[in-house]
């Protein structure tokens, strides 16, 4: 039997939405789905969880100071 991998997610998502996002994720990496919409979606589910996490005001501190010690160590961070 063969399971449509969106219509699990989509089912997954009523239930649990981490759940669903980590299937996605299993799809799309483990499995290498060919869905280019699952891909997507992965990556929109990144790029948000990203902007949360520079929107924590704990995370821009720490990343400030690394950014002050790449400075004054001569790192380059691009």
């Amino acid at each position: 039997m063969k399971l449509d991998d969106a219509a699990l997610i989509d089912e997954l998502r009523k239930h649990s939405a981490e759940a669903a996002r980590r299937y996605l994720e299993h799809v799309v990496v483990s499995k290498k789905s060919p869905n280019k919409a699952l891909h997507r979606e992965l990556l929109d589910n990144l790029f948000h969880g990203a902007e949360e996490q520079l929107a924590n005001d704990g995370v821009k501190y720490h990343l400030e100071e690394l950014g002050k010690l790449a400075m004054t160590e001569g790192i380059c961070v691009s």
